[in-house]
This record gives C-alpha cells, sequence and structure tokens, in this order.
C-alpha cells in the first residue's frame, strides 16, 4: 500500500532533510518564532510506520514544496481483481497442449515464469527478452495459444509493443500483461488497452491458475497426476527434514534474515529456490555495474527500468530489505530525483553487499 502527501509549501533544504524525523527538531526556526510544539510530528509517523514494516520517503524542492511517501506491505485478505474475474475453476490447471510466448528483459523472470508453468504440464514455452523479438516471432507467422508479457521494458514497453501486435494483420492471440505495480486499478488500466488480461508480479500460483483457466478456456488438469505430484512433494520433504546430520540451509538463510516464506511460497521448493538464486548471482555483479553506469549518466529513464528489474528479483529469493531500497529508488528515479539516487546509492550497494555474502557463504556450505 502507497501512501503519498504533496504540498506547495516552502519545501526544505538539502543538509536539513537528515534531521527531518528527529525529535525535537525545528527547521528554519527563524522563520517559525509563532509556531509552538515540540517537532514529534514526523517522527511519531517514522516510528508508526516502521513498527508496521514499512518504510517513509521524502522528495522535496527547496521554495516549491514537498513529497512524502509511505510503503507498508499488506496483505489483501478480499482479493478484488480476482473477485471481479468470472468464476472458474481455481484449483487445477493443465497447459499440456499449450503453447505460450513469454516477454520479459528480466532473464531471471523468465526462468522462474517459465518453470512456474512447467509445474502445469506447460511444454511448449518459448521464451524472449524484448517487444522486438515478441513482435519477429509473431511476423515470422509462429501461433501462440497465449503472449504473456512484461510491460516495464527498455526501448518498448509491453503497452508500446501490444499496440504493434495489434496492428499485424490476422493477429488474434490472447495477451496478459505481467507488471510487478500490483495496485488498485492496474487491471481495469490493461483491461482499457486491449489486454485479456493482467498477472501482478512476482507471480503466484493463485493467480496464474485463475487468469491462465480464463484466457485458455478453463482446461481441465488429471487429478490423479496432481495427487501424484503432491505425494512425491511431501515425501521429498520427509526425507529433507529426516538428514538431521546435514546443512540445513534453509535455516540458514532464515536466521540471516531471509523471508523464505515469501520466497518457497513464490518458487514452491528449496530445488527452485537454489536453481532461481544461481541464476541471480550469475547476473547481479553485472546488473551493479551496469546500474552505476546509469547513474553516473544521470539516466534515470533506464535507472528506473533496471533497479526495478533488481527489486523483482530480489522479491523472488525473499531479500526483502534490499526489494524495499530498490524499490525506493525505482519511485525517485521515474521522478527524475538523481539528487536522491547519487545520495543513497551507497545504502543500496551496502544492502545488496550484506545479502549476497549471506547468499554466498550459504552456497559454500550447501
Amino acid at each position: 500500500m502507497i501512501i503519498s502527501v504533496e504540498d506547495t509549501g516552502r519545501g526544505i533544504k538539502k543538509d536539513s532533510i537528515n534531521s527531518l524525523f528527529t525529535k525535537f527538531e525545528r527547521l528554519e526556526e527563524d522563520r517559525n518564532t509563532t509556531i509552538e510544539g515540540t517537532g514529534l510530528g514526523l517522527a511519531i509517523t517514522k516510528q508508526l510506520v516502521e513498527l508496521m514494516g514499512g518504510k517513509i520517503i521524502v522528495h522535496t524542492v527547496y521554495g516549491e514544496g514537498s513529497k512524502f511517501t509511505v510503503m507498508l506491505n499488506q496483505r489483501i485478505e478480499n482479493d478484488q481483481v480476482l473477485e471481479e474475474q468470472p468464476k472458474v475453476n481455481n484449483e487445477s490447471l493443465d497447459l499440456s497442449n499449450s503453447k505460450i510466448l513469454l516477454v520479459d528483459d528480466n532473464n531471471l523472470n523468465l526462468k522462474v515464469a517459465k518453470k512456474l508453468l512447467e509445474r502445469y504440464k506447460a511444454t511448449h514455452v518459448e521464451c524472449v527478452d524484448s517487444g522486438f523479438e515478441c513482435l519477429d516471432k509473431i511476423k515470422a507467422g509462429n501461433k501462440y495459444d497465449v503472449i504473456l508479457l512484461d510491460d516495464m521494458m527498455p526501448r518498448m514497453s509491453g503497452v508500446e509493443t501490444f499496440n504493434k501486435l495489434k496492428k499485424i494483420e490476422g493477429f488474434n492471440i490472447p495477451v496478459v500483461a505481467l507488471t510487478a505495480n500490483a495496485i488498485t486499478g492496474m487491471r481495469e488500466k490493461y483491461l482499457d488497452k486491449g489486454f485479456d488480461d493482467y498477472l501482478p508480479k512476482p507471480i503466484e500460483k493463485e493467480d496464474l491458475i485463475t487468469v491462465m483457466n480464463k484466457v485458455l478456456g478453463n482446461k481441465k488438469v488429471n487429478t490423479e497426476a496432481i495427487k501424484e505430484e503432491k505425494e512425491v512433494e511431501e515425501e521429498a520433504d520427509t526425507d529433507t527434514s529426516s538428514d538431521t546430520d546435514s546443512f540445513d540451509g534453509e535455516k540458514y538463510l532464515r536466521d540471516n534474515g531471509i523471508d523464505m516464506d515469501n520466497a518457497l511460497e513464490l518458487l514452491g521448493d528449496m530445488e527452485m529456490y537454489n536453481d532461481t538464486l544461481d541464476d541471480y548471482l550469475s547476473e547481479i555483479d553485472s546488473k551493479l555495474e551496469e546500474l552505476k553506469k546509469y547513474k553516473e549518466e544521470n539516466n534515470m529513464e533506464e535507472y528506473s527500468v533496471l533497479v526495478h528489474s533488481m527489486k523483482s528479483d530480489a522479491k523472488y529469493l525473499g531479500f526483502m530489505d534490499f526489494a524495499d531500497i530498490a524499490y525506493q529508488h525505482e519511485l525517485k528515479s521515474k521522478e527524475d530525483d538523481s539528487d536522491f539516487v547519487n545520495d543513497n546509492f551507497e545504502k543500496l550497494e551496502e544492502e545488496l553487499s550484506k545479502v549476497l555474502k549471506i547468499v554466498r557463504d550459504y552456497k559454500k556450505q550447501a
């Protein structure tokens, strides 16, 4: 949940921002001699927000005004998006006869989504990492039952790609938008643009089943196969827990602050977690160097796309503190606030370094 409060007051000087959330601190007291009070408001707000596991950040231009943004992770008990969709079979999904095209500039997203689809017997999944490649596939005459299209991509967004797809003669393939901006009204936004539906990222199993059943016509899966799959998973879990002398990697990660509940909910099991982590570690150093380059070039447009991707990767693996910081950078870079990016880049690097030390130590012991 994101709450923003914006004013058109006099704003705050840069050198005063760090004092904003300090108790009893008054900024520019000489201009506020008639104001009484202890200056506790923002300090209390920050404390309350952090007690709820949230963050508060400020964007300000001296002489123009300030904008305070609060971000709180909230579980949606009654999912309005799913309730608005037609009632379909939400317990089964069979993708064995479906040909699917996955479009995402993030290699990790492609691999995780492909593995998730394969759980539902998807054997015909093609992956491309840009809207340009997607268009080439369709223009070459390739046929698919559905296209899963990421929106936030560099050079050509998902919406731009979709608009070009619609201009191709004879194009009638269902297209589902993928986006990490899972906020109220996003489904309506994409439906208005002509998409058949949308999936928030990271993709959760329940959302995938609902949307794919709707788009593909509620295909049924063999219930005996589901039962056998569950039995195999339970047996694997039993075998793992009985090996008390081996290194308990999951416990090690939990003890070091990695949100394994969130990670396993998204990825399913430790085998998929480890595969995803290997992919992450193979790319993260080059991504960080690329992010530094965009920062130094003051290229906030490309910076926002890449830090958005790094935030998504972190959520899959349970690096929630780093994901929160990356999200702050995403918001600020979208506002073209290069000052915030430069002033806070070291904090982002430090949190990433902390996470990488934990997971690399884990990989050595596993």
